[in-house]
Parts: C-alpha cells; sequence; structure tokens
C-alpha cells in the first residue's frame, strides 16, 4: 500500500495542475485514449500471456512479498516497462498517421492548427501513461525485486 502512496500524490498533483490551468474539456478526446492506453494492453497479449499480465498487477499491488521469486518479479517488472514501450510507440504513430492526414486534406486552412492540437493529445496520453503507470510500476517492481535479492544474499 505504500509503495503506491507516493504515485498517486503525484497524480492528484498533476490532475490538480491541469484542472487549475486550462479546460479540462480540451484534453479530453476518447479515441485518442483509446490509443494510448487499450490499444497496446491489446498488444501485449502477443508479448505476455493473460496470466503475465495478471500476475503483473498482482505483484504491484501485493503489500506482503513472501513467496515471490525475483524473476516473477523482474518479469512483472518487464511487463510495465513493455507497456510503457508499446504505449508510447502506438501513440507517436497514431500522431503521425493523423497529422499525415490532416495535412493530405488540406481543403479548409482555418481547422488545421485544432486538428493537429487533436493528433498531439495521442502523445499526451502516452506520455501520461508511460510517466504515471509505467515507469513507476516497473521502478516499484523491480526495487522489490532487488530488496529480495540483497535479502538472499545477505
Amino acid at each position: 500500500m505504500f509503495r503506491i502512496l507516493p504515485w498517486l500524490f503525484s497524480v492528484l498533483g498533476f490532475i490538480g495542475i491541469i484542472h487549475s490551468s486550462a479546460s479540462f474539456k480540451i484534453l479530453l478526446d476518447i479515441p485518442s485514449a483509446l490509443v494510448s492506453v487499450v490499444f497496446p494492453m491489446l498488444l501485449m497479449l502477443s508479448i505476455y500471456s493473460i496470466s503475465d499480465i495478471k500476475q503483473a498487477f498482482k505483484h504491484l499491488f501485493i503489500s506482503d512479498n513472501n513467496g515471490l521469486s525475483i524473476e516473477e518479479l523482474q518479469r512483472s517488472s518487464q511487463v510495465f516497462a513493455s507497456y510503457g514501450v508499446l504505449s508510447l510507440t502506438s501513440g507517436i504513430v497514431a500522431s503521425m498517421l493523423a497529422i499525415i492526414a490532416i495535412l493530405a486534406n488540406l481543403v479548409n486552412i482555418s481547422t488545421v492548427v485544432s486538428n493537429i492540437s487533436v493528433s498531439l493529445l495521442t502523445i499526451f496520453y502516452s506520455l501520461l501513461v508511460v510517466i504515471f503507470i509505467s515507469f513507476p510500476a516497473s521502478n516499484i517492481l523491480s526495487s522489490v525485486a532487488k530488496k529480495l535479492n540483497s535479502d538472499e544474499t545477505d
């Protein structure tokens, strides 16, 4: 439980900054969120099994480390690291495809800027996934694995 508290405070702080500085509506785009959050999770199924992904989430929220092997924790850390890479990659690819489509159809020049800003939301969401989900989860699990490794060697 205490491993999650710093992450939770940083997420709440980020939401507070976004909410106080701009209209929250301009940051909402469901297709971009799907491309950045759900699509990478589906891609994860081509790399890891469903049981590996479930186990990674289970290891993240378990406070009792008894019975966990270092290999299991390292594998769970790799699952979250892979999720971050896939999220960022799919966000960048989707944004580039959207920008290409926008520039290919330059009928009304006044809508180009707003359309490009919406296409960049995919990268923004992907960065949020990496910064607030993938990177902290991977680091938490790898630090627990290192701690278990040092406990075993002592």
